[in-house]
């Protein structure tokens, strides 16, 4: 039996209301484009409860896949976040997404909006991170996210068009191409990071990276940035295979 889905955000309420309502017409616009098509779907709206501190405790598992205990880094990170919540989104019923790629696009579309901040599935409480990296595995649906051409602006080669995914971030006039690249292999469950201040290290490694040679790729800044930064708390894969991983993220990221 299906039941609630519940995103927690540091957002303020008209900011998230601002990526629900988004979804909602990305969502309208592809069952209308796709109509016929039997993709069932429950809704979501702003709003819904935060749990307790006592109760969030209850939620949070170790990497062991059991129950964190009260002093783990886990149960930190999920009471430091639960204490930024401002508002919240509940997604009524939805679909397993194992079986609906529909509902991957969505839950990705609305978690990634919702920033670092939690995702209650059944019994389990997770970072917006981790919820991303579990879904990524599933396929999504067909076009819900039109890809869309911008202009960005990189240390390497000054500006040039390129295509990448649409996203919540939709109405800022440029790119922060490092945080496109570490939120796209975040979402992939490419890398997991522990913390906002090491993501941002992470960044601003990467960003130095590209600046410091003109010959020097994307993917090869990462891998030297990645494979030797304490930022990184577990990279998935051998080199070799981070290398190709690397390089297919970044596919959407920048054109060659």
């Amino acid at each position: 039996m299906s039941v609630d889905i519940v995103i927690f955000s540091p957002k303020l309420p008209a900011e998230l209301g601002t990526v629900e309502a988004e979804c909602r017409t990305l969502l309208d616009n592809w069952l209308v484009a796709h109509d016929g098509v039997d993709e069932p779907f429950a809704d979501f709206d702003l709003g819904g409860a935060v749990p307790s501190a006592d109760d969030a405790m209850q939620l949070v598992w170790d990497t062991d896949g059991g129950l964190a205990a009260p002093d783990s880094p886990e149960v930190a990170e999920a009471l430091s976040r639960l204490a930024t919540v401002r508002s919240v989104i509940t997604i009524e019923r939805p679909d397993d997404p194992a079986v609906n790629p529909l509902v991957v696009s969505v839950l990705r579309f609305l978690i990634r909006g919702a920033g670092e901040g939690l995702v209650q599935f059944v019994d389990a409480l997770e970072t917006t991170e981790q919820a991303l990296a579990s879904l990524a595995g599933h396929p999504e649906a067909e076009s819900f996210l039109p890809p869309r051409t911008t202009t960005v602006r990189t240390p390497r080669s000054g500006n040039r068009a390129v295509t990448v995914d649409t996203a919540p971030r939709a109405n800022l006039a440029a790119i922060d191409v490092p945080r496109l690249i570490v939120d796209r292999l975040v979402a992939d469950g490419l890398i997991a990071l522990d913390s906002g201040k090491r993501r941002d290290g992470l960044e601003k490694q990467l960003d130095r990276a590209l600046a410091s040679d003109d010959e020097l790729s994307p993917v090869k800044a990462l891998i030297e940035v990645l494979l030797d930064h304490d930022a990184v708390a577990e990279v998935y894969g051998t080199d070799a295979e981070l290398e190709g991983s690397m390089r297919r993220a970044l596919e959407s990221v920048a054109s060659r």
